[in-house]
């Protein structure tokens, strides 16, 4: 359970200020995450760069998705008050699906405040729906790698089957409040709802201590792969998970 003062709740319609607090949390939670800093190619230390990543997924999570966010009571400043978010996509909704949603994310001003070679490689790497975009003409070598990461869930689970209930697509807590509960707290907030509602709950991991963590909260492993990033300049490894319903058997 998380402190007395931590409060969780779902937050439907975020306001500016509100959607500049979680881009920070965001920002701040996976700052020293070693492979984000490989997927972001070391381009996690320029601001511009790394705030416009986050702010595009949060952006797309408050046109399509469900934030919830968990806030501490203590805090009199506005801007301080959200300490941890939980991002989700519900079923048949799935992070940059459509183009009404890659607007509203301002995906494109991802591309403006990165490097042209790796504009090229990240905006093909997001998902297989950027491709009908048009950002950028996509390498070669993005055409036979994008298919793998946009298939991943599908070779483990079936085809759509992660489109078809909820994904988790962010989960981050500010440091000085890791280890409180506040992060399980958040996730279960959702994911309770959805296995209530007879939908499955999935969600990736691409640190082996984060698999551990999410297995003690009864994740079960569905798949697992590793991808190259920029032209295997560096290997992200990948986790499918999925949260074990309390009714169910053995995984």
């Amino acid at each position: 359970m998380p402190p007395r003062n931590i409060q969780v709740r779902q937050l439907p319609e975020p306001t500016d200020a509100q959607i500049e607090s979680i881009t920070r949390v965001l920002m701040d939670a996976f700052y020293d995450d070693s492979t984000l800093q490989a997927v972001l190619s070391g381009q996690h230390k320029n601001e511009p760069v790394y705030h416009t990543f986050f702010r595009m997924q949060v952006l797309g999570l408050a046109h399509s998705g469900d934030i919830w966010i968990a806030e501490d009571e203590t805090q009199e400043d506005a801007a301080r008050k959200i300490v941890g978010v939980a991002g989700w996509f519900g079923p048949g909704r799935m992070f940059m699906d459509s183009q009404e949603q890659r607007e509203a994310a301002e995906a494109i001003k991802l591309r403006e405040v990165l490097p042209k070679d790796y504009a090229e490689w990240f905006l093909s790497f997001v998902r297989s729906p950027l491709v009908d975009f048009h950002l950028i003409p996509l390498p070669t070598p993005n055409l036979q790698y994008l298919p793998r990461v946009a298939t991943f869930p599908d070779r483990w689970i079936g085809k759509t089957t992660e489109k078809d209930n909820w994904f988790l697509l962010a989960l981050a807590v500010l440091p000085a409040y890791q280890g409180k509960g506040i992060g399980q707290a958040l996730f279960r907030a959702r994911a309770a709802l959805a296995l209530s509602d007879d939908r499955r709950v999935f969600w990736h991991a691409v640190l082996p201590e984060t698999v551990a963590m999410y297995e003690s909260w009864g994740a079960v492993i569905r798949g697992s792969e590793v991808f190259e990033c920029m032209g295997r300049k560096a290997v992200v490894p990948k986790w499918l998970l999925e949260l074990k319903s309390p009714t169910s058997g053995p995984p």
